[in-house]
């Protein structure tokens, strides 16, 4: 019978780093949010039963199983869970705080690769550490966000150098391959592993996305860019080019000016001046 047990929930004020809500859910069917959902903070999903999927914004989809772990990022729309007529039984726990923001950024927490695999006996240690009597300290709340972290370190650990992500069916990697071009403008592409998501070598891929699209997919990346350059110049005049041209992961002004002009014909101050 399905169930569901609250560790804990903890609303106490923390910039650094705390884990907020934990909990374990057994034989859970078809999830209750089929849209995508923003959750707003972070949070790590351990499935010991059962099967399901993962799918998120950023063109992720992946199946999921009894043993994958799924790391949820603040401001990422997502769903996941059971199809229908299967169930599963998970470990959960949030946390935010700006510690991890950090981990982040240093990649460490990768939002390209959301679903790992976790090492032997990790879920357990997971819930053997959940379910210790909370501590009321400030200096023992983070004693207890450290072992968490320990946690973190031995499942990305377990995970690195290993792709997360399996290939895709062939009549899937194109949409597949658009929605990560168009996703996370900022950050440089992994050429190989997006050709290894699609099922392909690196050289097939690039091939087959220029006969279906009419671009390469490094021309097709940088139309994206200037796209959402053009959007931010027309939507945030107040924004420098400077800071446009950082927000899109350009090396500078320079480069970015130089690239929106390859692209759109003219250079960006005339563009935003033109509207």
């Amino acid at each position: 019978m399905p169930a569901s047990r609250l560790l804990f929930n903890d609303d106490s004020p923390c910039d650094t780093a705390r884990l907020t809500a934990a909990g374990i859910l057994s034989q859970q069917r078809q999830s209750g949010f089929r849209k995508m959902r923003v959750l707003g903070s972070y949070a790590l999903v351990c499935l010991t039963a059962g099967g399901g999927y993962y799918r998120d914004v950023n063109g992720v989809s992946r199946d999921v199983k009894a043993g994958n772990a799924i790391m949820i990022f603040p401001e990422i729309a997502h769903r996941y869970g059971p199809r229908q007529g299967e169930e599963w039984s998970e470990i959960y726990v949030m946390f935010d705080g700006a510690m991890f923001d950090q981990l982040r950024k240093s990649t460490f927490l990768d939002d390209r690769y959301p679903v790992l695999k976790m090492p032997a006996s990790f879920a357990e240690q997971l819930q053997e550490l959940l379910e210790m009597p909370r501590p009321l300290g400030a200096a023992q709340r983070m004693e207890e966000t450290g072992r968490f972290l320990e946690l973190l370190g031995k499942l990305y650990r377990a995970n690195e150098g290993k792709s997360t992500f399996e290939a895709a069916p062939a009549d899937r990697w194109l949409p597949l391959a658009r929605r990560a071009l168009e996703a996370n403008l900022e950050r440089p592409v992994d050429w190989e592993d997006l050709a290894r998501q699609c099922g392909m070598s690196y050289e097939s891929f690039r091939k087959k996305f220029r006969a279906a699209t009419g671009a390469a997919p490094a021309r097709y990346r940088d139309q994206c860019r200037i796209q959402a350059a053009c959007n931010m110049l027309i939507q945030h005049p107040q924004l420098t080019l400077r800071q446009v041209a950082h927000s899109l992961g350009f090396y500078d002004e320079f480069a970015f000016s130089k690239r929106f002009k390859q692209v759109k014909n003219c250079s960006p101050r005339e563009f935003r001046k033109d509207r």
